[in-house]
């Protein structure tokens, strides 16, 4: 059901919500799979999404890409609470398995201008979980 289009037998109808009633042809299809998510994560009970990219969009080959809720234009999550939590990717630590997993002198570079998500953590996340951000891109 998800990605064909096609209700599964199994799934009660009011499960998921419906999405707006539009021909296939109008749909890209990552409008579509944007949606799907979207209603799988609500049907799910999930309130709270954390987003760990260090980028708002990301670029590859010259074009715009991204697999971030932060940058939902479309508001597939405005029902939920997304925290952008900037968190370095395999690019990094590749580094730290090339120095044999030694961390010593390793320190990931916030300044480099791909880096441009902002650390936003909505209430109450930080106080749930009892962890300060004051220092986190230290």
């Amino acid at each position: 059901w998800l990605f064909s289009g096609h209700k599964n037998s199994t799934t009660d109808e009011e499960e998921l919500p419906r999405q707006q009633e539009r021909k296939p042809s109008e749909w890209s299809l990552v409008d579509q799979v944007r949606e799907y998510d979207s209603q799988l994560i609500n049907a799910l009970g999930i309130t709270l999404i954390c987003d760990l990219m260090v980028e708002m969009r990301k670029s590859a080959y010259g074009i715009t890409v991204t697999s971030s809720e932060k940058a939902d234009g479309n508001l597939w999550y405005s029902g939920f609470h997304v925290a952008s939590i900037p968190y370095p990717g395999c690019e990094f630590f590749i580094e730290y398995k090339d120095r044999n997993q030694e961390a010593n002198g390793l320190h990931y570079d916030w300044s480099k201008p791909l880096n441009d998500a902002v650390l936003s953590v909505p209430s109450p996340l930080p106080e749930s979980v009892g962890i300060s951000f004051e220092n986190y891109q230290v």
